[in-house]
């Protein structure tokens, strides 16, 4: 992105920042351009600490279908973690999730396929999407 850049006619506005986030200044304000596609089609929400979430994690698809309205909390749970992680003090594998900014721990497993598993269990059980 150029600062000061005019949008010609026909072209995308914007730019992609380093996040992998699109970005379009408008009046000398940065925006995300899937908040502004948000707002465009429903109005800018009252509550100003909800995010505008991708809901299939692709940060260029700012498609209006797959932009949702959440909390903070609810933004943290639809990423890519893998849920899991060596311990070399015990030789296991350590299963563990976020719940309400809190975390808790799945247990400790022999091969990282079980410490998956029970990741994706809890995702399932703990992060419902609505």
């Amino acid at each position: 992105m150029t600062k000061g850049s005019k949008a010609a006619k026909g072209r995308v506005a914007g730019g992609r920042g380093q996040n992998g986030y699109f970005y379009i200044r408008v009046d000398y304000v940065l925006y995300t351009r899937h908040r502004l596609i948000w707002a465009y089609h429903n109005g800018w929400p009252e509550d100003r600490t909800l995010e505008v979430d991708h809901v299939n994690r692709e940060k260029g698809d700012d498609r209006i279908e797959n932009l949702r309205l959440v909390t903070a909390g609810k933004n943290q749970e639809n990423n890519n973690a893998k849920g899991y992680c060596y311990d070399r003090n015990r030789d296991k594998y350590k299963a563990g999730i976020k719940v309400n900014g809190k975390t808790v721990n799945l247990g400790r497993f022999d091969t990282q396929e079980e410490a998956r598993a029970a990741y994706i269990a809890a995702k399932l059980k703990y992060h419902t999407h609505g």
